[in-house]
């Protein structure tokens, strides 16, 4: 069997299915060139990947949302770093916030170009630690008010993109607004401190278009970590529209900085997505994680 150049995965759930027609009106075009796999269960993804990067693939095209990224570059980190294929994205999720911090157009026939013309770029990778288990992300990692949101905007069906994260957010803030107490230790210093939110970045977005950590780049060696202090809902509801622009930096119940590697432990279990992908929810009892940053770990065509 002669080993794939190329392999497309494609979730046809990312956003809803949104964007279906289009994605197999194009993978009629490509299928006498490429494979294609469809993915039917969560985690498929990521042992599709893998399987293609063991047959020798030189590209991993993500058809999908962050989610689907998100897997595949799971599928791609078990791999020793000089055998791991290049990524290449056609976006088709809800938020994208990847393939925007990577430079790949949304149009998809655009995003092809990209795929099949583009240049490479070499991004950082970051793994997380939760008790033995240990995943990898590649663009944000939220913990507490924005992973809720995230658990909550699985439940909006009405709703699609940006919107259904606007949503989202706008019900968390009414029914979910709890704080907790964190020890942190970042690059060996350690504090204690008192959080809403958390998010750390290796890109500058999240949610579609909340520029929770504007500066980050997935090629700079480095992460930041926002940490939003405890604030009224109406404060927070006023610093919503600054979060969408990237303005909120300068707010004091706001907090920035880079960092490498990052240990917390909280008072009480938390709630913690990656790259939208939810790892733990209040009943998982997950108090302590270890983030650290692989440097230089995915090529990313873009």
């Amino acid at each position: 069997m002669s080993r794939p150049a190329l392999i497309f995965i494609h979730n046809p759930h990312s956003n809803h299915g949104a964007r279906l027609d289009d994605v197999q009106a194009l993978e009629r075009t490509l299928a006498d060139r490429y494979p294609w796999r469809q993915t039917s269960t969560a985690g498929e993804a990521t042992a599709i990947a893998r399987e293609a990067a063991l047959e020798g693939a030189e590209v991993v095209v993500a058809v999908g949302g962050d989610g689907t990224v998100h897997e595949i570059v799971n599928g791609l980190m078990t791999l020793p770093q000089v055998e791991r294929p290049k990524l290449g994205i056609l976006p088709v999720g809800s938020g994208n916030d990847f393939a925007f911090a990577a430079g790949i157009p949304t149009d998809l026939k655009k995003a092809l170009e990209v795929v099949l013309r583009g240049e490479t770029l070499a991004g950082d990778v970051g793994s997380i630690e939760i008790g033995t288990a240990r995943s990898y992300w590649c663009n944000t990692v939220g913990i507490g008010f924005d992973a809720k949101v995230t658990v909550r905007s699985r439940r909006i069906r009405a709703l699609r993109g940006t919107a259904m994260y606007v949503a989202a957010t706008l019900l968390t803030l009414m029914k979910e607004h709890e704080t907790f107490e964190a020890e942190i230790t970042v690059d060996g210093e350690s504090f204690h401190e008192p959080i809403l939110m958390m998010t750390l970045g290796n890109g500058p977005r999240e949610g579609g278009g909340f520029y929770t950590t504007p500066n980050s780049r997935i090629d700079d060696g480095q992460f930041e970590m926002l940490i939003g202090k405890p604030m009224s809902r109406l404060r927070m509801l006023s610093l919503l529209l600054r979060v969408l622009k990237g303005t909120h930096l300068g707010s004091p119940e706001f907090s920035l900085r880079s960092f490498h590697r990052m240990n917390l432990t909280s008072d009480r279990s938390l709630v913690i997505h990656a790259d939208g992908e939810i790892l733990a929810v209040p009943v998982d009892g997950v108090r302590s994680i270890t983030v650290e940053l692989q440097p230089v770990a995915l090529r990313v065509i873009r």
